[in-house]
């Protein structure tokens, strides 16, 4: 029985590009979004990465005890090789305040779309 979770090869590189294609359509769909002062692609953005934020932890949890675990099982885990476990950590930080920024961003979007127009004589 193959682990779902394991992949290698050309399946592992087609994941990662699927993943950066993802990636960038939502990077570009905030940039737009930003540009043009709307305010549906920022909600599009920021529940995105609200899944990522969320990935990003788990991963975190994951990657911490599978290396726990060979530390206990093996006891040839490094030090070095746990502060790996920070990289996704640091990512989740980096994209919270990333999440914070375009919050407050389409904030002010809206606020500016529920103005009323007024004619100026």
């Amino acid at each position: 029985m193959t682990n779902l979770f394991s992949f290698q090869g050309l399946t592992a590189i087609a994941v990662q590009l699927s993943g950066s294609v993802c990636g960038l359509t939502l990077s570009l769909l905030l940039l737009l979004g930003g540009l043009h002062r709307l305010a549906w692609p920022l909600v599009v953005w920021l529940v995105s990465y609200s899944f990522a934020i969320c990935g990003c932890v788990i991963l975190f949890g994951v990657m911490l005890r599978r290396l726990m675990l060979r530390q206990e099982g093996e006891g040839d885990v490094h030090w070095s090789t746990m502060a790996l476990c920070a990289v996704p950590l640091l990512l989740a930080v980096l994209y919270t305040l990333c999440w914070a920024a375009v919050v407050a961003l389409w904030r002010r979007i809206k606020r500016e779309d529920n103005r009323p127009f007024t004619c100026v004589e």
